[in-house]
């Protein structure tokens, strides 16, 4: 089965999807640092540092899924089954809750 390569996403789509993973990065790389430190002022500093990217990371994602509603996607690569299309679907909405859920526990627990 052979298949075609999809027309690619335009570039903000593209900056909003790697800006979104360097800073899921920077969260979590601050989050652990900060829990590794006595309890003290830079514990604090990292850890507000931490929630402060974190909270970035949700309005990113809110603007992404935005963007993904009030703009035409990508073409779907025409080799894939209706089967595989439906998965990748899910897959992706399963994604977007979990980038959601995430800050919002964060948020929650503190």
């Amino acid at each position: 089965m052979k298949i075609e390569r999809a027309q690619t996403w335009n570039r903000g789509v593209r900056v909003m999807h790697w800006l979104t993973l360097i800073l899921l990065i920077v969260a979590a790389t601050l989050g652990f640092w900060a829990n590794d430190l006595p309890t003290g002022p830079a514990q604090v500093k990292l850890f507000g540092s931490h929630k402060s990217v974190g909270l970035s990371v949700l309005l990113l994602v809110l603007l992404r899924i935005t963007w993904r509603f009030t703009t035409k996607a990508a073409p779907v690569a025409s080799g894939l089954s209706a089967t595989s299309q439906r998965a990748a679907s899910i897959g992706h909405g399963v994604l977007y809750l979990l980038l959601i859920l995430l800050p919002l526990s964060g948020w929650w627990l503190t």
